[in-house]
């Protein structure tokens, strides 16, 4: 049986579903704007509340992430550079990222029409 939902229902019962997701999900534009993000997402990273909210940008999720050890030691700056280089690719990628509190994410990106790019970010520690 199929359902049949108006437009704006839809858009309503998908972000919901999006939210429940045990992945963390985003989708970025062809600016690397964020144009949505689960709270799965900002748990995996413990990122702030000001990350997550509208106007935030994907070089102030990298800043962060440097600035915290996420990515080694090193220049922040140019460990944000590097990054944000890439991701202006756009090219599919699947890599697994360990945190400095050891914890294993998997992140698997792909570009979407229009210059877009979905992500998924699976938490992995456990099964290591």
């Amino acid at each position: 049986m199929a359902i049949e939902l108006d437009s704006d229902n839809k858009s309503a019962l998908l972000a919901q579903a999006v939210d429940l997701l045990d992945v963390g999900l985003t989708v970025f534009d062809r600016d690397l704007v964020p144009i949505a993000a689960n709270s799965r997402f900002q748990q995996l990273f413990n990122f702030p509340d000001a990350l997550c909210r509208p106007g935030a940008t994907m070089q102030g999720a990298r800043y962060h992430n440097a600035t915290m050890g996420e990515y080694g030691t090193g220049d922040a700056d140019e460990q944000v550079r590097q990054r944000m280089n890439l991701s202006r690719q756009f090219l599919p990628h699947c890599f697994e990222r360990v945190r400095p509190d050891g914890t294993i994410i998997e992140v698997c990106g792909n570009p979407l029409p229009g210059g877009r790019m979905v992500t998924t970010y699976t938490g992995v520690t456990i099964s290591r």
